[in-house]
């Protein structure tokens, strides 16, 4: 039993000498760091370099199209997502409520009824709120064109839009008037009061049927205008590069997160090998102790054992002479007894050895542990910048540009300043 707990002390004692040299490895952990980020510094550059061109590519597109367009003195202003969603639940209760309403006036003079007003109502809605949404609105942000010809086809949008919404409503309340008298002809009636005086209305329901559904048309058009920058095309190519951006910054970052997990791994690998080193005096000590308690132990009761075998032998040998009747002392009894004790490894560990004080060692491994980290720290910093060549460039154009502005529909409005 003393045998086995002596090797094992051995064991535990080579096993802590093999670490006398933590300075190597903290070297081997170094080399092995530096070896990492360099290789993953290398497999990613390439890939981020792919989105930081293809966001440069676009942010040269925006940049070409701002001057061609007089645009470099303001920002593109648009709803983002959030407010689109918005806009379209504000659109679909216009839609449902133009229709409710068109439907309740147009029911009593309807030949089906209510569903043939619904299916009326539906069709005014789409005409009126749709087109107002879908089209009008849209053409209106060609008003303030840099091309003459789209400034003109958007100002006959814009006159057509008018008569179209002036017009439709118009018609839908006149139709509301005659439809309860003349069943089959109601259409032909329209058509002739439109003709003759078009805002010849009897009753006051009529007009509020009229002004209800002017009211929607200019809200759908003013929702179709805002719905994106006024001015076309600058929303979607300032977008286009905004997502470019996200997605080289987020690959980008991707790539630093792991340059930081490999910077982190190789610090814990180097402050274990540092804790151990500080306890690795004491840790011999207390094997070392542990080997002298166990070897007195040994002599303890080896010396113990002698003495009661030595007694008990003694004690055999005089009843064994009392008992003989011819009084003769065998051969045998004449020699002392002694036992045979085992033989032990005495040799305590570190006894023998001469190791470096543990004061200079201990600062040997502070100042290579401190200059570790430093480099370690400094490679992985290095690694980073090497990932962002010209990534100041973009950070320096979204920068230099100048806050967003509300900007109206004119020509001088686009080139007014912040």
């Amino acid at each position: 039993m003393l045998e086995d707990r002596l090797r094992v002390a051995n064991r535990e004692h080579g096993e802590a000498s093999k670490e006398h040299d933590p300075v190597g490895d903290l070297n081997a952990i170094m080399q092995s760091a530096e070896s990492k980020l360099e290789m993953v510094a290398v497999s990613r550059r390439q890939h981020i370099d792919d989105h930081r061109q293809e966001a440069e590519r676009r942010q040269t597109d925006l940049d070409r199209f701002r001057r061609e367009h007089d645009l470099n003195r303001r920002e593109p202003h648009y709803p983002d997502r959030s407010k689109r969603i918005l806009m379209f639940g504000i659109l679909a209760i216009l839609f449902v409520v133009e229709s409710g309403a068109n439907s309740a006036f147009l029911a009593e003079g309807h030949e089906l009824g209510l569903i043939g007003a619904w299916v009326v109502a539906f069709g005014i809605s789409a005409v009126n709120i749709g087109t107002a949404f879908g089209f009008f609105g849209p053409t209106s942000r060609y008003l303030g064109h840099v091309d003459r010809w789209r400034r003109r086809l958007a100002w006959f949008g814009m006159v057509l839009y008018i008569f179209l919404a002036f017009g439709v409503n118009l018609g839908v309340a006149h139709y509301r008037e005659v439809s309860g008298n003349l069943m089959g002809e109601a259409g032909f009636e329209v058509v002739s009061r439109m003709a003759e005086n078009p805002f010849a209305l009897r009753d006051a329901e009529s007009w509020l049927l009229f002004l209800l559904g002017v009211l929607f048309s200019g809200i759908a058009f003013y929702e179709g205008r805002t719905f994106d920058e006024v001015y076309p095309g600058y929303g979607r190519r300032d977008r286009s590069m905004r997502e470019a951006r996200a997605e080289y910054l987020r690959v980008l970052d991707d790539a630093r997160e792991e340059l930081e997990e490999i910077r982190e791994d190789a610090l814990e690998q180097i402050r274990r090998i540092v804790h151990k080193a500080r306890h690795q005096p004491q840790e011999r000590r207390r094997i070392a102790a542990a080997c002298r308690s166990w070897i007195g132990e040994f002599d303890q009761y080896a010396a113990h054992l002698q003495q009661v075998g030595a007694t008990l032998i003694d004690e055999y040998r005089q009843a064994n002479f009392l008992a003989r009747q011819d009084n003769i002392v065998p051969a045998a009894h004449r020699v002392p007894w002694s036992m045979k004790i085992p033989r032990i490894e005495r040799v305590v560990p570190g006894d023998t050895e001469n190791p470096t004080p543990d004061e200079h060692r201990l600062k040997e491994i502070e100042s290579e542990y401190r200059s570790a980290t430093d480099r370690i720290g400094e490679r992985c910093r290095a690694m980073k910048a090497s990932l962002t060549p010209t990534a100041s460039s973009l950070q320096a154009e979204a920068s230099a540009r100048p806050q967003v502005v509300t900007v109206n529909s004119g020509r001088e409005a686009r080139s007014a300043a912040s």
